[in-house]
Formats: C-alpha cells, structure tokens, sequence
C-alpha cells in the first residue's frame, strides 16, 4: 500500500452494469455481511453490488471488471429495493489488483492497479517486459473514462517493484506481494479460499528486493474482497525532511571507461518532528553527456546497497522504490556503473530530483553532484566464472553437514590493464533459505580462509583484507563453505546480483574494475543446493578396555553418543554382544540388556534376537525398538546385568551395525534414513570388558629416621597408599599395626617388638586418609591410650574407598605421653593386617607391592622409620660469621645505623626451642657509649629484639620467647646503631676507634626452653664465646671505595699513567669539638710500579724525573722518586720531600662529606726513544695494613678527622691496580 497522500472517489452513478440474465435468485439472508455480493430480485439485468467493510455498496461497472474478482455468479444473493436502500452508494469497484493493467481512450499510459484503485504508472515498455513478460500488452484494458476519474486515484510510477496485490511464483511458492514482502500462501487451500485465480500467477525468478513477511493460511477480507480506498488507510503526514548535497560529497574526476561502483554524490537527510519514510526517490542525471555512458545507477546507505541497479529513462531518470527510514541523520549515496564503452570527455553529474516520503514536507537543496568526466583509458577488468554449473535438480545435502561447499568461483584479470585490490564481495541468494539455516559461512581463496560471512536480508557480505589481483593472471579461485543448520526443503543458490557487489579498486586509477559477472549472474547461473533431513553423527563415548568384576547390576558397556539435525525415528536396531572365551568352557551370557537416555531417565529393554542362554563362546544379539533420537545431541547408555557366575577372562565386546536390523525415518522431513549416507559411521565397535579379581595393594612411603619429645603431637610413624586395580574399587574397615624391632630379623613378633611400641610412650594413634589426592588430610580413626595393647594398636572404626585404578595416601601418627617409659624410647610399627571388600562386597586380600601373599602377622610391612624420643631438645649456639658484611675487621661510620657485627648460628633438635634470654659481650667495656642500641634480627632483616649496653653487656629477655628455633639450624644477626662524634649531641657522643668484637658468655648468655615439652633446656652447646669475631671500629668519617679511574696511553714526555678514586660514607655526618664536620686526612701513600724492564735505562719511565701525585679540582703535586719495577714509591706528606712539589697543601688530602669523593692521578716522563711495546702499571697494594713501615706494612696511612691515625681503610679487599699504560 502506498502511503503517499490519496483521494478517496466515490461513484456518482452507475453507468454501465453487468447482465446477470440466466442467473437464478438466491434467498437473502436476515444478515448480510461485509463481502456479500447483491442484486436487485425480478430484474435479468440488475446491477451486481459489494457489500464493503464500510457498510457501503460498490457497484461492479461491468462484467470485465466483476469476473477479475469471481469466476462465476453462484454468490450472488436476491434482495429487494428496500434491502439495496439500507446501504448507501459508495461507488463503483475497481479491477482486482494484480490481474489486468489499464488504460482509457483519453491517455496514451498504461497502468498497473493497486488495492482501492490505486493507479501505478508504467513508464516504458522496458519496464512493463521487466515486470509482466513480453505479453504484458495482452494485460491492457480499457476502463471508461468516468470510472477512471472517479474510482482509481493516481500513486507512484513504477520501476521494479510490483504494486500490491501481484501474484507471483518463484520455485514451487506462490506470494501474495504486500509493499515491500512478500507473503506465501501455505497451501493450495489457503490460496483458493480468497477466490485468487492461477490465471493471475506472474513466474518470477528473482524476489530479493522483498522481505518475508507472515504466511497467508486461510481467507483474509483484505485479499479476498474489494478495499475501498479510504483517507483512514492513509497515515496522516507529519514533520520534515530535508535533503541537502553533503560537504563531503565527491569531488568531481576524470573516471576510466567501465568504472563501477563510483560514488557521484552524497546526501544528508535530516527529519524534523519525528522519523520520516522515503518510499521513493528520482535521480537525473545532467551534464553534456550521453545517457548510454551510464550503465547503472544505484542508492547506497553507507556501504549497503538500497537498491538493484537502475537504467536511465528517455529523461535521463531513475526512479527507486525504497522503504528507508530516517532518523536525526542519515546519508545516501548515488553510486553509478560506467560503460565500457563510454565516449571518452563526456561529462556527467547526478542528483536527486524528487523524494516521496511520509512527512508533511520534504526541502533542502537537493543540489546536483560534482562533475565527472570520461577518461580515454579504461579501468581494470575481471571476469567471474562459475565453477558449479546450474543444474534445475538441485544437489541435496543435510541438515548437518559442516564445512559444505555451497558457492565456487574463479575470478580472472586477464586483459586488465592494471592490477587491482580486492577488499570484499557480496553474493546473492536466489533461494528461499535464510540466515538460520546456514552457518560458519566462511570465503576461502586459494585454498585458504580470508573472511566471515555476514547476512544482510538476501545479501552475503564478506568483507577481508585485500587481495592483489596482478593484471593478466587467471584462476583466482574461491570458494564459499558454510554449515548446513535447518531449512528442510529450502534452497541455496547464490550467484552476484550487480557488478557493484565486487569490490576491486584499480592500483592505477584507483576506480573499482569493470567486472564481467554474466557467468554467474542470475539465480539459474549458480550452484542450485536443495537442503534434505539432517545428517546423523554416532559415535561411542569411551575407548577404554577394562577388567571387570562379575555380579554387577545395569553395568554400562558403552555409551552412544547422537547427534541429529531433525529428530529421528528409530524403528529399531541391533547391538551384539560379542563373547571371548578366557579359557575356561563357554561364556555365561550378559543379562537384562538395556538402553538408557542419560538426558530423560528413560529405558528402552532390548529383547534377544539370536544366541541367547547358551553360555557358549558366540555372539548375542539385542534388538531396541521404537527409540525416538531427539534433535540436537543425544547420549544413550547400553547397559546390562553381569552374572556373578561370569567367569575370570572371559570377555564382551559391544557393538552395533547400523547397515543389518536397523531402520528409522526422520521426522520432519518425512525420510528414511540410509545408514551408508546419514549415518556418520555404519558400524560401530565397543571397548572389550574382561572378568577379573578385585586387588588391593599397600606400598609403603619413603621415610628418614627421625627424633621426637614428650607432649609432641602428630609425630609421623608410618605411610604410604592403598592401590586398587582395574577391576573393582575396594573398601577398608580395618588396618592393624605391631612394634617393629629395628634389629630384630626373626618372622615371628615377640617381646622386643613390643618394645617399639610402648604404649606407655603414647597418648594416641590416629590414622589419616587423603581421599582426593589433594594434601588434605582427613582422620579416619583415632586409638587413645585406654584403648591400645602395647606393642600393637588396630584401626577398626572407619571406611575408607580407593575406587578402582585409585591411589589414595594413608598416614600414622602419634601424640607422645608427657613421660617416657624407661629405656623404650625408640618408635617403629609394621602393618600386620587390612580387611577390606570388593564393589560385590567380596573380600579383598592385601599385599604388600611388589610380593604376592598377604598381609598377615607372617607377612608384615616394615615403614622403616625410628622415631627416637626425648624428655626434652637440644640446643647448640655458636658464632658463624663466614658470610658478607661480618667477615672481616671493618670500620663504621659514627651516626650510622643497620650494621651488621655478627651471625649467630642456632640449632636446635628434638623439638623447636624457644629462647627467652640472650646475652650479648663486648671486649671492650668501655665502647658502650659508642653504640645507641644493638638489635637481633632474623636472616631477613625483621628486628626480634632491641636492647643497650650496659658497660660490656647487652641482655635481651621476653619469658614468652624472643624468638623460636624450629628444629634444624636458624641464623640471626646482631646489628648495631651508632652514636654520631658530636660533643654537644644532647645524647652523648661516640669515641673514635671505640669498636664492637661480640661473644656469648658460656655461662649466662642463654636461656631456653624446649617448644613441645615446655621445659627449660638444662644445658646447651655454645662456642659463640670462643667462635672466631672480627672488630667493628667506630671513625668520624670513613673511606666506602677506592676504585681505579686510569685511561690513559704512554706517550713521550709527561704521561699520567694512574688515576684512583676514594668514596666517603655519606650516610652520616660527624663534626669535631669546633662543630666542623670531619674530614678524611690523607697521611702517607705508597704507589707501586711495573714495567718492563729491570734496566732504567731502557725502561718506560725516566727514573731522572720524579712520579707526580696531583689532586682533580686542585692545583699542585707532590713528588716522590721513582723505584725499580716491582717496588713502591712513597708520598709522606709530612716528610721535608713534599716540599719538591709545586703548589701542593693540605686541602689537597682533605676529603670532606660535602665532597662525596676525591680523585687522584699519578704522571712520571716517558724515555725519550722507549720502545712502542714498553709499558707502566701502578697500583696500591695494601688497603688493609698494620702499623709499621711505609710500603712494607701498610700503603695508605690517614686519619678520620680526630687526629686518630689508622693504616689501610678495611675495605675487605687489598688493592687498587691501575690500567697498564703502554
């Protein structure tokens, strides 16, 4: 229906009516309904009337226009007058839409006719053979003038779309076409009852441009009767739209001959007052141009496409019917095919002309496009060629099938004159299957994957990186795979609708190619794919052959999976058993065989076919009838009865032959499934199940010796796991223990076994179970003292389950008395016995792995693990301070803090020790109002405890433990704080060479008690107080590095051929009796030399001139004479020879904090002449000295800022060795 404002025309007289002589009365009823057809009694040419859904009376004009509607006059009711009277006149009625095309004496147009009368305009004769066939002229009737003015009002002209009411039949379907869809009739019922006649039927064979609308089931007084046009039917316009050219339309261009898909303008739509419907536009094309360089014109939204491709008119026009609505914003897009035959320099612009639509009002510029001019060169070309010829007998395939090969085509470049890039294609479905129906739609090229499908209504979109198409090559092949979903009887037939849908932009001009898609252009130049009942997929679940117990109910000896795309009916089928003798005579048969659906609960019991109850060694068959395998997946158990008379090594085997005693049909689709062509698998074959014994075995875990004391709780005694077989899983009640006397190798227990096990030692004995495998340990049973023998303890209060093939951990454990019985003080058990049964409760005989009887008071398993107890641990400290930072004498700035002075080392056995008291002893009394506080810390650094010294002792006591050594070896650190040098520090100052040298007073400096037992350790080890100790001496400033800095090569003259630098400790300041900070006084230094010759003569350095000693930042040297290689010289810088320097003072050896660090160089004369191989190394040998002589017992002599001289800096290592010069 169009909804373009109409009038309504009502007849003002009947002019000419229809004969109805012939035409026996029909008795009238009391109720005349809408739809009824009347005429006046006793008159042979009365006029026949319709009784409208208004209430009103039609008059039919005439016969032609009566029998569009009615095959005959059986309907038509005698009335009187005065029942005519009763319904006013509302005019005449129209031909019946979609059954003849009209015309009068007055016009030279012709139209077709829609519901109400509406008139549609066929513009041309290429339109009317486009949309009626060449007959179409056959269609044309005169209507009379008068009828024509006032029953038919005028709408839309038309293009390619049919106007409402058309019949059409695409495949075996009929549609009713209703706007823009298009309506199936379900049946040949459906289509009669609504007095259609098949005379109407137009044979399409292309309705993409319509959408599916509901199915037509029966008769509808809409279809069925005449409609009157009404002003009611008409949504009353409202709002705005407005069209204006955008911004961003193309600018115009020189095009190659045969370009498509070329955007010439672009549109922005606007509605105002509320949403708008376009349900037509016109595009003219202007300019010098000639029409015929124009191939098609199309409407795009974006990238989809609106339209099919549009042909100009004589008037250079296009008319396209849409159904697009527009919101705030929308753009549209003409978009034009250019021939390949275009005469080069025509020019050509397009715009929109005229757009009918739902609002009140539609403005705007609607502006012409830029202009586009025709180029002399021609655009890339393709060539599609399709690669599954058309075949009316479509190619059936199933309702899932994956992966199915539904398109396949070669696109060729051959001729191109450039290479192109392909980025997406779009194909068209002639078929009425939808986007349900097909999935995992997927392109390959060449025969990889390179794109997702998309559904756009009809439309398959593939959009993917690009392509290159080198010019002049063929056989780019593609192919288009998707899975087959549902749509039972629906086709698939996609081919390319324009040369648009191939996007394939020249890399020369960069237009999209003229493509030749004539191979595979229309619905019946395609794959034609017809989907059938769905594929069946079977499948058994499991693959795993198994030992099995006898006496089992309903066990499941496979486990059939279905999946079907529709259900199935399954009439029945078969499964035998086949049988394996193990050695015995006969096979005892399976009972009871049975099919259970996992998913409903429901059981189906099979009756015997063949072989049953004859024990012997052959094959049984079952057969299942009446199963319904429900759409989607489906899993079946196939389970029986195992006699306990089954016999060890006998065997079956379940299997299934859909190919004998099978048959089914699917439901949907009314047919029957074929096993070799349905059915994923024909046969199918079972795992094999062998009757077995049930088995249970203990293996023992690894332990070590270990060591106990008294109240100690959970003390490991014994382990390992319980092991099942394949056959059964195995359930334990009881398990028994006996002492285990480590020396004793007699078989049988006696006296001096039980002494492993006093129960005198022991509070109870618990037994623990890890049924999940995961460390949580669950008690299964406990045994107090009250309770046990001594010399053996037994589990009996628990249930412990390893299912079959399982594994599961078992511990022992005991809680030590709070005394110990005498001299047994050693704990050891054995496993003497396991009770335990079978999934059939059968019993099940224990063995140890590895052997083969079981286990009994013979037969017992040792663990191996003594555990030795004590009344209370042990503890042993000492000094071990062979690690970083405390092995070695070393300085320590003054105010610094976090110094490490030693690692004491802790070891503890038996049982964790907690130490409440730790006394720590300085060797030097009076260095205590050097340190602020001493702490001890653990091996990460986290303080236990602070305290201060009080003369030479630091005590550091907490009742409730200062800290707990776990059993095994611990190591702690004593670090101390420094007081800063500061005589006028409120706090008190620390003394220059005060140092720390810590022990642990053998008599007093621990105290400890035992963890577990609580009691106090009556004695330790300690040879913390003789333990080697290293000195920490306190200075006001102190040397962190001296490091070397040389870079240097030999050359004649004054050459530098050493450079060192000396870093300061900044992390603390310190300031003499005046408050200036204090500074590192360089007092004596020794530099060695190398070189390589022992002859001064011949040597590197001129032994006339003297080794100069300079400061950088400073002015001056120092001198000093040079030695023989190997030996050192010397710098005193107190010594009268200083003075043979030049501008050297004092500040050149201050090093002060502000200054961080100091650098120095050494020069000496390179010989005139000296070898290019000579060389010369410096380095100072001793960092760490003693007092003594210059270059014998130390090298570096300074002092901290007090005037306390020390020899070396304590650096932990000895040297600095310069680079050799050479």
């Amino acid at each position: 229906m169009s909804l373009v404002k109409r009038l309504s025309v009502f007849a003002l007289a009947v002019v000419t009516t229809l004969s109805l002589a012939g035409v026996q009365p029909a008795l009238a009823d009391n109720h005349i309904s809408a739809g009824s057809l009347l005429a006046l009694e006793g008159s042979s040419d009365a006029a026949v009337y319709y009784i409208g859904s208004d209430g009103m009376k039609y008059v039919f004009p005439d016969s032609k226009t009566y029998f569009t509607w009615y095959e005959n006059f059986d309907n038509v009711m005698r009335v009187d007058v005065a029942t005519l009277d009763e319904y006013e006149d509302g005019g005449a009625v129209t031909y019946r839409p979609g059954t003849k095309l009209v015309t009068h004496m007055n016009t030279a147009k012709v139209y077709a006719v829609g519901p109400g009368g509406m008139l549609y305009w066929i513009p041309t004769e290429e339109v009317a053979v486009g949309l009626y066939g060449d007959n179409w002229g056959s269609m044309v009737m005169d209507v009379i003038p008068g009828y024509f003015s006032s029953s038919y009002s005028t709408g839309d002209e038309l293009s390619d779309m049919y106007p409402t009411g058309t019949l059409v039949q695409m495949g075996e379907t009929i549609y009713y076409i209703d706007g823009s869809t298009k309506r199936a009739f379900a049946n040949a019922d459906a289509f009669e009852a609504n007095n259609f006649s098949y005379d109407n039927v137009l044979d399409v064979d292309d309705l993409s441009d319509y959408t599916d609308g509901d199915s037509i089931t029966g008769e509808e007084m809409e279809l069925s009767g005449f409609m009157p046009s009404e002003d009611d039917d008409v949504p009353t316009p409202s709002g705005t739209l407005t069209v204006n050219l955008s911004s961003s339309t193309p600018d115009g261009d020189t095009v190659p001959k045969g370009a498509t898909g070329v955007e010439v303008a672009k549109y922005n739509l606007s509605a105002g007052g509320g949403d708008a419907t376009i349900t037509s536009l016109k595009v003219e094309r202007g300019s010098i141009g000639s029409r015929t360089d124009v191939s098609k014109v199309y409407i795009f939204n974006g990238d989809t496409r609106l339209s099919s491709g549009r042909t100009l008119n004589s008037d250079d026009e296009a008319s396209f019917n849409l159904n697009f609505d527009v919101d705030s914003n929308e753009t549209l897009s003409i978009v034009v095919d250019f021939s390949s035959s275009a005469t080069a320099s025509n020019i050509h612009s397009f715009g929109i002309k005229e757009v009918v639509s739902t609002a009140a009002e539609v403005n705007g510029s609607m502006a012409m496009g830029k202009k586009f001019t025709i180029g002399g060169q021609a655009v890339g070309n393709l060539d599609i060629e399709n690669k599954n010829a058309y075949s009316a007998t479509a190619t059936e395939v199933k309702i899932g099938e994956e992966g199915l090969e539904i398109a396949e085509f070669d696109i060729d470049s051959v001729g191109s004159q450039e290479d192109l890039a392909l980025t997406g294609l779009t194909l068209k479905n002639a078929g009425n299957a939808d986007a349900s129906d097909l999935g995992n739609i997927e392109l390959y090229y060449q025969g990889s994957k390179v794109a997702d499908g998309s559904y756009d209504g009809d439309y398959l979109v593939f959009t993917f990186d690009e392509i290159t198409l080198e010019k002049s090559e063929s056989n780019y092949n593609f192919k288009v795979r998707a899975d087959i979903e549902g749509g039972i009887d629906n086709t698939v037939r996609f081919y390319f609708d324009e040369k648009a849908d191939i996007k394939a932009v020249g890399k020369s001009y960069g237009y999209n190619a003229d493509v030749d898609i004539t191979d595979m252009d229309t619905s019946t130049e395609c794959y034609n794919v017809q989907i059938k009942g769905g594929t069946i997929t079977v499948n058994y679940a499991t693959d795993n052959n198994e030992t099995v117990i006898a006496d089992q109910t309903d066990f499941v000896f496979a486990t059939l999976e279905v999946n079907t795309a529709e259900d199935v009916d399954v009439d029945q089928f078969q499964v035998t058993v086949d049988e394996t003798d193990g050695g015995d005579v006969g096979v005892i048969d399976i009972d009871n065989v049975e099919i259970r659906n996992v998913e409903t609960g429901s059981v189906y019991d099979g009756t015997v076919v063949s072989g049953a109850d004859d024990d012997a060694a052959t094959s049984v068959i079952w057969k299942f009838e009446d199963v319904i395998w429900e759409m989607g997946d489906g899993t079946w158990e196939i389970r029986g009865d195992i006699p306990n008379t089954a016999s060890s090594s006998d065997a079956y085997e379940f299997d299934i032959d859909f190919t004998s005693g099978f048959t089914a049909e699917f439901v949907d689709s009314n047919e029957s499934v074929t096993a070799a062509t349905d059915l994923s698998s024909t046969s199918l074959t079972g795992s094999t199940y062998t009757i077995g014994g049930s088995s249970l075995t203990v293996v023992p875990g690894a332990f070590n010796n270990g060591e106990s004391v008294i109240d100690a709780e959970g003390v490991t005694i014994a382990g390992g796991t319980f092991d099942t077989g394949s056959t059964s899983g195995v359930n334990i009640t009881e398990v028994a223990f006996h002492g285990k006397d480590d020396s004793d190798t007699t078989t049988a227990l006696d006296a001096t076994d039980d002494t492993y096990f006093d129960k005198d030692n022991i509070q109870t004995v618990t037994l623990w179970g890890d049924e999940n495998n995961d460390g949580t340990w669950e008690e299964l049973d406990t045994v107090n003292y009250a309770s046990l023998t001594n010399g053996e303890v037994s589990f009996d209060n628990f249930e412990l389950y390893v299912g079959k093939d399982g594994s599961v951990p078992f511990l022992v454990t005991a809680d030590i008395d709070s005394t110990l019985d005498g001299s047994n003080t050693n704990l050891r058990i054995q496993m003497t016995s396991v009770t335990a049964t079978d999934d059939n409760n059968d019993t099940v005989n224990a063995v140890e792995t590895g052997e083969s009887s079981t286990i009994s008071t013979t037969v017992r398993i040792d663990f191996g693990r003594v555990v030795s107890l004590y009344s209370v641990g042990t503890l042993t400290v000492a000094q071990d301070n062979d690690v970083n930072d405390v092995d070695t004498n070393k300085y320590v700035l003054a105010g610094s803090t976090g110094n490490k002075v030693a690692r004491l080392k802790f070891s503890a056995d038996y049982e964790d020790v907690k130490i409440t008291k730790l006394s720590l002893y300085n060797a030097v009394a009076t260095a205590y109002d050097s340190v602020n506080s001493v702490k001890i810390t653990d091996a990460n650094g986290t303080v236990l405890a602070s305290e201060v010294f009080i003369g030479a002792t630091a005590t550091f006591e907490n009742d409730n433990g200062l800290f707990t050594v776990e059993e095994g070896t611990q190591y702690y650190y004593v670090v101390a704080d420094y007081r800063a040098i500061d005589s006028d520090s409120p706090t008190g100052t620390a003394d220059s060479q005060d140092y720390l040298s810590i022990t642990i007073p053998d008599s007093y400096g621990v105290e400890a008690q035992g963890y577990s037992t609580g009691s106090d350790l009556a004695s330790y080890t300690n040879t913390a107080d003789t333990d080697t100790t290293y000195t920490s001496t306190v200075v006001g400033t102190k040397v962190n590095a001296v490091t070397d800095a040389t870079s240097a090569s030999l050359s004649t003259g004054e050459t530098e051929i050493f450079r060192f630098t000396v870093t300061l400790d900044t992390s603390a300041t310190n300031a003499s009796t005046t408050g200036d900070d204090l500074e590192a006084v360089l007092e004596e230094l020794a530099i060695q030399l190398n070189y390589n010759s022992s002859t001064m003569t011949t040597t590197a350095v001129d032994s006339s001139n003297y080794l100069k000693l300079y400061r950088v930042g400073k002015s001056g040297y120092a001198t000093a004479t040079i030695p023989a290689s190997g030996s050192k010289s010397t710098f005193d810088f107190s010594d009268s020879d200083i003075t043979m320097g030049t501008g050297w003072t004092s500040a050149n050896r201050e090093i002060s904090v502000s200054d961080t660090s100091a650098t120095f160089y050494v020069k000496a004369t390179n010989v005139t002449g000296a070898d290019t191989n000579d060389y010369v190394q410096a380095k100072i040998a001793n960092l760490d000295g003693s007092a003594g002589t210059l270059g014998t017992n130390y090298d570096v002599q300074w002092h901290d800022g007090t005037g306390n001289l020390m020899y070396g800096f304590l650096l932990g290592y000895d040297e600095v060795i310069g680079d050799s010069v050479n």
